[in-house]
């Protein structure tokens, strides 16, 4: 019973909001953005003050600190780990579906290139999610992950800006 009342939960905070965000194209791409462009400057502003560590490793370390001091996966049937993993994958799956749709409003080829290697991006980042859930390692380059990530967040916040022009700004004129 307590499982049912967390999956309805659930759908009334999280799948209802997304079937409205989704049912309006320009609603999409403008809360998406939005959610694109802080997170972007959130990570390049970590990066200029000082500390090159990922926040999203230290959000994921604390998760850790955090379960080790309580086990909710005895009172309850849900894995939530599972449950983390699917949140990631589906949260890069409507990125990876918000830059299609995005690779519809532009003209330049290069920004379309752009795009692209955005999308590899995210689909590589699914792919270590999957691995980090299974045997498979990765072997990771701290740096170069580091500066990989920093560029695709400044290609983001320009793709997303192009785009905005394109859509809502040479629409009008």
């Amino acid at each position: 019973m307590p499982s049912q009342k967390f999956m309805l939960v659930l759908f009334l905070l999280v799948v209802l909001p997304l079937v409205i965000i989704f049912a309006n194209h320009d609603v999409f791409f403008t809360f998406v953005s939005i959610i694109i462009v802080a997170d972007s400057f959130k990570f390049i502003a970590f990066i200029f003050l000082g500390n090159a560590n990922d926040p999203e490793e230290n959000k994921a370390s604390d998760k850790n600190n955090m379960s080790e001091k309580r086990d909710l996966s005895d009172n309850d049937s849900l894995d939530f780990k599972r449950f983390d993993i699917g949140i990631h994958i589906t949260r890069n799956l409507i990125v990876i579906l918000f830059y299609i749709y995005c690779s519809l409003y532009i003209n330049l080829f290069i920004l379309k290139i752009l795009t692209a290697l955005i999308i590899l991006y995210l689909i590589y980042g699914i792919n270590v999610i999957i691995a980090s859930r299974s045997l498979i390692s990765f072997k990771k380059n701290v740096k170069l992950d580091t500066a990989a990530k920093f560029a695709v967040r400044i290609i983001s916040i320009f793709i997303i800006a192009a785009v905005a022009y394109n859509k809502f700004v040479k629409n009008v004129l």
